[in-house]
């Protein structure tokens, strides 16, 4: 079908390759002949030309293609290059699924962001052809090729040929239907089978018009999936079609709908897919355009089907169009109604519509375009564009004076919607009879098209020979030289070659309509050639010209972008060739979906993402006598026909591209050994000599570290010092001294061929949802009341034979790589040894390199592995959801998805293929789920959970694990002892130990919930004790290295890695915990529980005693920590009391630092233990605390302290005790003197409510400092008492500072002293003094320094005697006070002597009060009463010395009393 100029076993070290090959060798560096001058890179052998390849590129001196990118004097490009390059932070250290993931993620979005097709700066200067004349003459490269002719049966043939009025013919690829009008008959024939054809002929009128549409939504029932639209000159019919694509079949309703025409001649019908709006023109209904409106159901007003005409006036609608043609002068009557004012008859010859836009383009047999926007039943006023536009246009840019666009040509013949999805600036492409197309660019505003331009324009190509491109470019280097001249110094313009040649070619000449072009930009040009005979055989394109005497000869050329040239190399080429058609082409149409690779510019046209994914491109080609059917040749194809010789394509496409093709051709089991033996050998090894495909280290510099996204230069001349980075800048190379990074290592042209592989054959899939839910207006409607059987999701969004496919496929990969993989994985020694195993020194740089290499190749071969599994895992999940007797209908699926929690549910449909090929530890918890949910499901069905478990590890051993296997059996024991129940004991023990041993082996593996749900089990059926020793085994088995400790230890903090460890053992004993709440509940009920079925243990209260023996037992440190902290949440303090383990006190002891309620159980679990001494310096401590306490209960704290101070203690801290007994005391005095603060502050009238609150505040608190106690407190509020019991409490001893206190203190009271000197007021102050001094004096009576005796009582009797009534002073007033404050009566009365003896004088105060001192010291001291008769007492009456019945005992006797 095609043939190449390639030869087999090619030299590359002579012929056509040599000096490619020395400037590939030489990294692109300019090669040198013998004589020592430059050479220009490229040699050329004229015996070797190929005349067949014709046009402005061909240079026959080097391979087909390898001339597109090499002009003559340019360099070769750097083959080493790997544009695909990403640089992965840490690779060395980063998880295999992960570094692959990352790959195939960088690789899509490459591949989603190839250039835009069309750009107006591809082709200013001419377009770039790579142009044959002849049939197959591009050889590999070569873009379509004949795969099929299907001869139209002899029978319609024959009658076809009998039409009297009208024939005609087209395709509808929709229906894989052929169809042929025979004046009023339609015959619709099968493609696939010539016998199968079917006839409508109840049609009364000649068939005009045939089409075939979308019906509008919801307007017919669901098998009618068309409309066929058959056009007469009266009337335009609907007919209903059904087509089933799977069997083929085909059926036409007559829906009667119809709608009358006559008069239109109607010639163009068309659709907007959106909606269902149907258009259509006529021959004699001027530039108009007509909308069909059809609906189910007519009224008076309305039928079931009408027309409007859609461009027409108001005014001209009320007038029928039959009519006014047949009026004398309707021309010029009717220019007063239309929109155009010129009356000449133009008709609509195209009518087409932008189904991404919505938009109406008409095509006028004047060559007018003009463009309506649909803006719902109407279309908007219409944008136009004429020939003198374009030719006005084309006088601005480099296409003036173009012979091809002269007025005789520029004659449209075709216009071609463009699709926003291609390009959003490109809008139509118009056709002329020349074969020129016209880009016209546009814009939409929100009141219609805004703007339609001529933006560029692409000339065909020329057939001129080389020779006289090159004689050419001779006269234009000449005419370059002469502009240096002062006469042609202004000659500024210079127009290419190519541009030249291509304005006058005629090469596409009387391209008739049938031309088309097919998304995306594949141009088919279908030329109907009138030429002489004598000029058949000769033609240039100095000539556009034509004979009178005339041949009809029609050819059909395509021209197709080289997609990979402008991915690689972001240059614009195409390829043009003629292709065997030789027939009167009546129409091309394309039969399978277009390949584009998005839905957006960028990447649309990128054939290579989806050559594997895609169906192959067919084009049928109808001719009068066959269909021809045309198959896209894709890159696999070129590369096996230039797999002995792969330059070319390795120039053209890149490297990366070769070896992801080269593997795929490997991977091709249809394919001959010798030819998978070639794509391997140059996958493995590339072309020794000319391409290494090898890993290279760079250090990039920070200079140079741009964009790996840019194209390699080809001009450049790189320097022999520098080597160069896949974006052509500079690099380093590190010296030997240098540290290595693997991150630093640009992998090797192989590795990306495997994983570009890999990403396109997933490519469909790869970020695509795995399951699909229920739409929100179905689950209304449907799914509500289901949902709670089958939740959210409803399917899965591959069907079973799409994973069938892609799992054979990874699957013939994955051989691959089990088979080779070893030889692409090398291990190369280690780069700390700097030699290898003879001695040789080892290049460091490669070896990092190799290592790199090795890590990245590694992980993709471990993500085929995975996808394997993960698409057997969907595989599986299929199988399952089959139903015997349902075949291919997954019933089940919905019964396997409703065990699922919503959660789970919610959690899968977020899941996408990439996170199932590539699964972290969550995507498999998910798919555990679901596996789980299969294996109950074959349980309940009587399935063995063995076979059905060992089944699944095999398929998809990652998502079912050894452990997963072990947890299986293990939920089958806790299934048997459940069935069994409390009926035999005896069994119900064995299958529920076994189940604990079998669980407490995945422990690593064993999810939460699964957990939850097998103690549930275990508790159903009384097992507690084993349940609480299984679960805490469990929570230390799952923590090995004690983590948890260790965070708890180190503060617990928010973001510690450990936290982990230790919220999974919390859970646990959650568990743990809720097991003993439900012993106790079961104690608590009693026996009557239904457990005296139970024979061993049968006593409810020893179960519950076995249980907490088990967890009390337990040596976990963590665990009874937070049992304690349990208990004490739960109000069970006497159970904590009465506890006795070794964890205990060392729990309460750490936990009452921060808890009240612990410090509170600690001194009482001390004291019942009797530990005296532990628990007053609990006490003492918890007075001193920052606990919210107040006054009152930190001095009922230091009591009690004080008084455990007192109890029985270990001698060995008797010692202690007293000292803490010491500082026990001490701070008690401090805290009495503050709450007798408290006690005034609090009764104070005198203080302002607010800074009483704040007072009270302050001391109902903390036992403040005493300084703070006096300064800020006593003092500044005048509590002289206070300060003195301060004095006492803080030892002071200045007497001047306490002297003057107590005269503070007097003051204060004297002031509260009336003036009336009556005696009640005497007594009260007496009184009021005496209480006074009495309450200091119990406090501070001890200390000699703050309670001066001698100095109060002669201050007291001065104040007396000055301030009161000397009757008014009763005798005895002033001693009861300090023998009320506990002053002795032997001190007192010797004070009281001393005072009398120094006194200057005789104080009668002093003796009277001596006198009742004496009497009642007798009356009360049994001892006095002993040594001293009665009389002597009794006749005391004035005292003195002599008379002083002590005195005398003493001096008689010589003893002291």
């Amino acid at each position: 079908m095609y043939s190449t100029p390639l030869k087999s076993r090619v030299d590359y070290n002579s012929g056509p390759f040599s000096g490619l090959s020395r400037l590939v060798s030489g990294n692109n560096g300019n090669t040198r002949d013998s004589s020592g001058e430059k050479g220009d890179g490229v040699n050329t052998l004229d015996s070797q030309k190929d005349n067949n390849v014709q046009g402005v590129n061909s240079d026959s001196s080097l391979p087909l293609g390898a001339s597109l990118l090499m002009p003559a004097g340019s360099l070769a490009p750097d083959l080493s290059a790997v544009d695909e390059h990403l640089r992965v932070t840490n690779l060395g250290g980063s998880k295999p699924l992960e570094l692959a993931s990352q790959y195939i993620d960088h690789l899509e979005r490459r591949d989603a962001n190839s250039p835009v097709l069309d750009e107006r700066s591809y082709y200013n200067n001419g377009v770039n052809y790579n142009f044959s004349k002849e049939v197959g003459g591009l050889g590999a490269f070569t873009p379509f090729e004949r795969q099929q002719v299907i001869n139209i049966p002899d029978e319609i043939l024959r009658e076809a040929s009998k039409s009297e009025i009208k024939s005609d013919m087209g395709i509808f690829p929709e229906l894989g239907r052929c169809w042929i009008t025979i004046d009023n008959k339609l015959i619709l024939w099968n493609l696939k089978d010539s016998t199968d054809y079917q006839s409508i002929d109840e049609i009364k009128h000649t068939i005009l018009k045939v089409a075939l549409v979308k019906p509008k939504k919801d307007m017919f029932v669901d098998y009618v999936n068309h409309l066929l639209l058959i056009a007469t000159p009266f009337d335009i019919y609907l007919l209903a079609v059904s087509h089933n694509e799977e069997t083929r079949e085909l059926s036409v309703f007559n829906a009667g709908l119809s709608v009358s025409v006559h008069g239109l001649d109607v010639s163009q019908i068309t659709c907007y897919d959106k909606t269902g709006q149907i258009f259509f023109a006529g021959r004699t209904s001027g530039q108009n355009v007509w909308g069909l409106q059809y609906s189910g159901s007519d009224d008076w007003f309305n039928s079931k089907c009408n027309k409007v005409c859609l461009t027409q006036s108001a005014w001209s609608s009320l007038l029928p169009a039959n009519l006014v043609s047949k009026l004398p002068g309707s021309g010029y009557i009717r220019s007063f109604f239309e929109e155009d004012s010129k009356y000449a008859q133009e008709t609509v010859v195209q009518l087409k519509i932008d189904q991404s836009r919505g938009i109406v383009y008409t095509l006028s047999s004047k060559s007018n375009i003009r463009a309506y926007l649909i803006n719902g039943n109407h279309l908007e006023n219409p944008m136009s564009i004429e020939p003198a536009y374009i030719r006005r246009i084309m006088g601005t840019t480099t296409a003036r004076g173009a012979a091809i666009l002269g007025p005789k040509f520029l004659k449209i013949s075709q216009i071609v919607p463009v699709s926003r999805q291609e390009n959003h600036n490109l809008f139509l492409v118009a056709i002329t009879v020349g074969g020129v197309r016209l880009n016209f660019n546009g814009s939409i505003g929100r009141s219609g098209i805004e703007a339609l331009r001529l933006e560029s324009i692409k000339f065909p190509p020329s057939s001129v020979t080389p020779e006289v491109i090159r004689q050419e470019l001779q006269n234009q280097q000449l005419e370059q030289q002469k502009k240096g001249l002062r006469f042609y110094s202004n000659l500024n313009y210079s127009e290419s070659v190519h541009l030249k040649f291509q304005k006058k070619s005629s090469v596409f000449l009387e391209t008739t309509s049938a031309s088309t072009i097919i998304s995306p930009g594949i141009f088919f040009s279908a030329v109907r050639k009138s030429t002489s005979p004598q000029d058949s055989k000769q033609t240039t394109d100095s000539k556009v010209s034509q004979s009178n005497n005339q041949a009809v000869q029609h050819k059909l050329f395509v021209s197709v972008p080289d997609y990979g040239v402008l991915k690689n190399h972001g240059k614009y080429v195409e390829n043009a060739t003629l292709l065997d058609s030789t027939g009167n082409i009546k129409e091309i149409v394309l039969l399978t979906p277009t390949f584009n690779a998005t839905q957006t510019p960028e990447g649309y046209a990128n054939e290579f993402a989806t050559q594997y994914s895609s169906e192959n491109l067919k084009v049928a080609v109808l001719t009068n006598s066959a269909v021809e059917i045309y198959r896209y040749r894709t890159p696999d194809e070129v590369f096996e026909a230039l797999v002995d010789n792969p330059l070319p394509f390795l120039i053209n496409y890149g490297v990366p591209e070769a070896c992801s093709t080269a593997l795929f051709v490997t991977c091709k089991l249809n394919k001959s050994e010798m030819l998978r033996s070639a794509a391997l050998t140059f996958f493995t090894v590339g072309i020794p000599g000319i391409v290494d495909i090898k890993p290279r280290y760079n250090k990039y510099m920070v200079s140079t570290v741009s964009s790996f996204f840019d194209k390699p230069s080809f001009d450049a001349t790189p320097k022999k010092s520098l080597h160069t980075t896949p974006s052509g800048g500079a690099i380093s190379m590190p010296d030997s001294k240098a540290s290595f990074s693997l991150d630093d290592v640009t992998l090797s042209a192989r590795f990306y061929g495997i994983a570009l592989l890999i990403t396109r054959l997933l490519r469909d899939i790869w970020s695509k949802q795995i399951f699909v839910t229920y739409r929100p207006e179905r689950f209304n409607s449907k799914v509500k009341e289901g949902s709670s059987e089958g939740g959210t999701i409803a399917g899965m969004s591959v069907s079973k034979a799409d994973v069938e496919y892609y799992l054979s496929s990874i699957a013939i990969l994955n051989e691959f790589f089990n088979m080779y993989g070893n030889s692409l994985t090398v291990v190369y020694p280690s780069i700390i040894s700097g030699s290898d195993i003879s001695g040789k020194p080892i290049d460091k740089s490669e070896e990092v390199a190799n290592q790199a290499e090795n890590i990245a190749i590694n992980s993709m071969m471990k993500l085929v592995q995975s996808i394997m599994e993960a698409l057997s895992f969907l595989n599986v999940l299929y199988e399952e959801s089959e139903v015997e007797g349902f075949e291919q209908q997954y019933v089940a699926f919905k019964d396997i998805i409703k065990s699922l929690s919503p959660e789970i549910q919610v959690d899968l449909t977020k899941l996408k293929f990439k996170d199932l090929f590539a699964p972290n530890e969550h995507t498999k918890v998910l798919v555990r789920e679901i596996l789980s949910s299969i294996i109950n499901r074959n349980i309940t069905r009587g399935a063995s959970i063995e076979y059905t478990a060992t089944a699944l590890q095999e398929r998809c051993g990652s998502f079912c694990s050894s452990s997963d296997i072990l947890g299986f059996r293990a939920i089958e024991h806790l299934r048997k002892a459940k069935e069994i129940g409390l009926r035999d004991y005896e069994t119900l023990k064995y299958h529920l130990n076994n189940a604990i041993k079998l669980f407490e082996r995945i422990v690593d593996d064993l999810s939460f919930d699964k957990l939850k749900e097998a103690v549930s089990i275990m508790l159903e059926l009384n097992y507690f004790p084993k349940t609480i020793g299984f679960l805490l085994n469990i929570a230390n088995s799952v923590d090995k290295a004690k983590l948890a400790y260790q965070y708890v230890a180190d503060g617990s903090l928010e973001h510690d890695g450990r936290k982990v460890y230790y919220d999974k053992r919390v859970l646990i004993y959650d568990l743990v915990f809720e097991t003993l709440v439900m012993v106790d509940n079961l104690a608590a009920r009693g026996p009557s529980n239904g457990t005296a079925n139970i024979p061993v243990p049968n006593d409810i209260s020893s179960l519950r005693e076995e249980s907490y023996s088990v967890a009390l037992k337990y040596n976990d440190k963590l665990f009874h920590y937070k049992l304690y902290d349990w208990l004490a949440s739960q109000k069970c303090e006497e159970k904590l009391l009465e506890l006795d383990t070794e964890f205990i006190l060392p729990n309460l002891q750490e936990q009452s630092k921060s808890s009240l309620e612990l410090s509170n159980l600690l001194w009482v679990y001390l004291s019942r233990r009797s530990k005296y001494f532990e628990a007053a310096e609990i006490l003492y401590s918890l007075a001193n605390s920052d606990f919210e306490l107040n006054l009152g209960e930190r001095i009922e704290y230091l009591s009690r302290a004080n008084g455990f101070c007192n109890g029985v203690c270990n001698p060995s801290h008797k010692q202690r005790m007293v000292e803490l007994s010491t500082m026990i005391q001490e701070i008690f005095d401090v805290a009495a003197v503050q709450d007798d603060l408290l006690s005034l502050v609090t009764t104070d009238q005198r203080i302002e409510s607010n800074t009483k609150q704040d007072l009270i505040k302050q001391l109902d608190g903390k036992v403040l400092p005493v300084s703070d106690l006096f300064n800020d407190f006593a003092v500044p509020l005048g509590y002289h008492e206070i300060c003195l019991v301060i004095f006492k409490v803080s030892d002071f001893r200045n007497q001047e500072e306490i002297k003057a206190k107590w005269d503070e203190l007097f003051e204060s009271l004297k002031k509260e002293l009336s003036d009336s000197q009556s005696l009640e007021d005497s007594i009260n102050f007496i009184n009021l003094l005496s209480n006074v001094v009495i309450k200091v004096g119990k406090q501070v009576h001890s200390s000699e320094f703050v309670f001066p005796i001698s100095d109060l009582f002669s201050t007291i009797c001065t104040l007396f005697y000055e301030a009161l009534p000397h009757e008014h002073i009763e005798r005895g007033s002033i001693a009861s006070i300090f023998l009320s404050a506990g002053v002795s009566y032997g001190k007192l009365y010797y004070i009281l002597k001393d005072l009398i003896e120094t006194s200057d004088s005789p104080n009668a105060l002093f003796t009277a009060e001596m006198t009742w001192l004496i009497k009642e010291w007798y009356k009360n001291d049994r001892k006095l009463r002993d040594i001293i008769t009665y009389d002597e007492v009794s006749s005391l009456d004035q005292y003195s010395i002599q008379s002083d019945p002590i005195e005398q005992y003493t001096r008689r006797t010589g003893n002291c009393v």
